[in-house]
């Protein structure tokens, strides 16, 4: 399940056009901050259901997190049915 953590990362780079995740903090701060709920705001424009799959993917239990099975599901379904444009711009 970390590597499903990491793919909400992956997604947050992304979306904030290749910024660094956890900026300003060192391993140690990033970890410290996470234990004890720190999740990255979402990146300005991402649709709101996107920023949600990201926080499903950070959820602090592994077994509480979004499988990839579950994740594609999704994935297909927001490609089939977008979020509304504006958020995008």
């Amino acid at each position: 399940m970390s590597d499903v953590w990491s793919f909400g990362v992956l997604m947050w780079e992304i979306l904030s056009n290749g910024s660094e995740p956890y900026l300003g903090y060192t391993d140690a701060q990033t970890l410290k901050k996470v234990e004890e709920g720190y999740r990255m705001p979402a990146p300005q424009n991402t649709p709101d259901s996107i920023y949600q799959l990201m926080l499903k993917c950070w959820e602090k239990t592994p077994s509480s997190r979004i499988t990839f099975q579950e994740m594609q599901n999704r994935l297909v379904t927001l490609i089939n049915n977008p979020p509304s444009r504006e958020k995008w711009s």
